[in-house]
């Protein structure tokens, strides 16, 4: 049974990680240079995650999901940080 709660934090959540698994994977047609092998990976664990979050979030008390939208959040902050490195390790190649 797949049970989908429209009204709901962890559909935006998970929408919004799924959203930055897809920008993730367009990263490598747009920015070359800044992209790795390895990020294919974790746009679909991303995605796999967000996924989850939107079909069973509805089961989720709310401290849980307030560590989920923590997480989420140190992650996407943890990747900027990362693209604004491999660009700077980029500019400096060239």
């Amino acid at each position: 049974m797949v049970n989908v709660d429209f009204a709901s934090p962890s559909l935006l959540l998970g929408t919004a990680l799924i959203g930055t698994g897809v920008l993730l994977l367009n990263m490598r047609n747009f920015q070359y240079k800044v992209s790795r092998d390895a990020d294919i990976v974790v746009a679909a664990m991303v995605s796999i995650v967000g996924s989850t979050l939107i079909f069973q979030g509805w089961r989720l008390d709310p401290l849980l999901l307030l560590c989920q939208a923590l997480t989420t959040s140190v992650a996407f902050w943890y990747g900027l940080e990362t693209f604004r490195l491999r660009s700077k390790e980029a500019d400096m190649v060239r």
